[in-house]
């Protein structure tokens, strides 16, 4: 199975998102889909906390209220879109690749292997 190439969102400066402070007013405004890793840079390598699909706005800003997430320091955010008929395959794919510290129920779906956030 070939690897697909998505485009995970940097800053303009090329830099991981602040988790906490990431404007998300735009995003909002367009309703974008797609998938989303939250992960810690307390460590040399950066460490899965939570990682889903959805609409992504309203999805972080869900994640920036729950202190199980907000707990872990010092956290990044970044995100692929106009994914849709491949979300699942991806977050199942995510999901076992990265492992992260709090998920609940992946899509039991076969995997659809793509370029890793870092």
């Amino acid at each position: 199975m070939s690897r697909r190439y998505i485009e995970w969102i940097l800053s303009t400066e090329r830099q991981w998102l602040d988790f906490l402070n990431v404007d998300l007013s735009e995003l909002n405004r367009r309703g974008d889909k797609g998938v989303y890793v939250i992960f810690s840079v307390m460590q040399d390598e950066p460490q899965a906390i939570r990682l889903g699909q959805g609409i992504i706005a309203e999805r972080i800003a869900e994640h920036q209220e729950n202190d199980a997430i907000t707990g872990f320091g010092e956290l990044r955010v970044t995100w692929a879109v106009d994914l849709e008929k491949f979300l699942d395959g991806i977050e199942s794919y995510l999901a076992d690749t990265l492992n992260p510290i709090i998920g609940e129920r992946f899509p039991d779906v076969p995997h659809i292997e793509v370029n890793l956030p870092w």
